[in-house]
């Protein structure tokens, strides 16, 4: 999710302002947020603010390196936290081997990621471990491979993804599982699985554009903008933020 803020920034008129209010939001300790009122963890929104810097190219942005600084000496190696330190760190031209190396023993027999090693494999690791591997290049075929099969066989018949079997589906985690999806699109047969994510995430949009708050908002947009060439089928969500 490194471009949620970026492109809630990119369309609006205000961007000065929004990335002069970002900066406010960080500590002392180079993380960004963190209040009684944060949806996020410190790890979470902080690297969402690398994520924009980055998609923003403003990598010299005052307060990037603290940033960066926090977010590596995190000592939590959870599925999620290991992908968006490989994702930033790549990004950022650093050596992420260890950090690869550590996410692959999240990987089951199943092809799915876990949360931790021996963990249920679970549809958001496993698009966050896709997503991350694709971002730092990786090439084992037969670990990408497995990952994209357990992925793509949690599909639901609406074309959305959800958390465990008899669940409803997801915006957040259908959009997830699409964009990692297009990651490997190149190299994986993975064309229909990606269209039929992107109508999910389409139809269910609410009267007026967009989905039942702003967090889904921009991330179906995240998602869908790439692989819609109709511009006028999420006008209305970018319009509401």
């Amino acid at each position: 999710m490194p471009a949620l803020l970026a492109l809630c920034y990119s369309v609006s008129a205000h961007a000065a302002t929004g990335l002069e209010w970002l900066a406010s939001q960080q500590n002392a300790d180079g993380s960004f947020a963190n209040t009684p009122a944060s949806l996020a963890a410190p790890v979470q929104s902080t690297g969402e603010v690398l994520g924009a810097y980055q998609t923003l190219k403003l990598p010299a942005q005052p307060g990037f390196a603290a940033a960066l600084t926090f977010l590596n000496t995190d000592t939590e190696n959870n599925t999620e936290y290991l992908a968006r330190k490989i994702i930033i760190n790549t990004q950022a031209g650093s050596v992420v081997s260890a950090l690869t190396h550590a996410l692959l023993a999240h990987q089951n027999a199943d092809g799915g990621f876990g949360d931790q090693p021996d963990y249920a494999s679970s549809v958001l690791d496993t698009a966050l471990a896709l997503e991350a591997l694709a971002a730092a290049r990786f090439g084992d075929a037969n670990v990408i491979g497995r990952a994209v099969f357990f992925l793509t066989q949690q599909q639901q018949a609406d074309g959305g993804f959800n958390l465990t079997a008899g669940n409803t589906t997801s915006v957040y985690l259908t959009s997830r599982a699409l964009l990692a999806l297009q990651g490997v699109q190149f190299n994986y047969n993975v064309a229909a699985h990606i269209g039929k994510a992107r109508e999910y995430l389409l139809q269910t949009q609410i009267a007026g554009g967009g989905w039942s708050d702003d967090a889904d908002t921009v991330m179906a947009l995240v998602a869908v903008v790439p692989v819609t060439t109709d511009a006028t089928r999420y006008v209305n969500a970018l319009n509401v933020l």
